[in-house]
């Protein structure tokens, strides 16, 4: 999981995408969401349906920086 990310300095993710049980694509939960956030690319790309890719960044428009307070 992300925990061993981290651990294992494996910390910048370029693309990602989201499967579910049912193997479909979907767009990742808000948790992973903060957590992409946090790995420092804002850039990286995010597949949320079989033909749609947006940043990270538009994912969470309005994310806490601690300079937008």
């Amino acid at each position: 999981g992300s925990e061993m990310c981290i651990r294992d300095r494996e910390n910048r993710v370029e693309k990602i995408v989201a499967v579910g049980w049912d193997k479909r694509v979907m767009a990742p939960c808000g948790r992973c969401r903060e957590f992409l956030m946090q790995l420092g690319n804002p850039d990286a790309q995010v597949l949320v349906a079989e033909d749609t890719v947006v940043k990270v960044k538009d994912l969470l428009p309005y994310y806490w920086t601690g300079d937008n307070q």
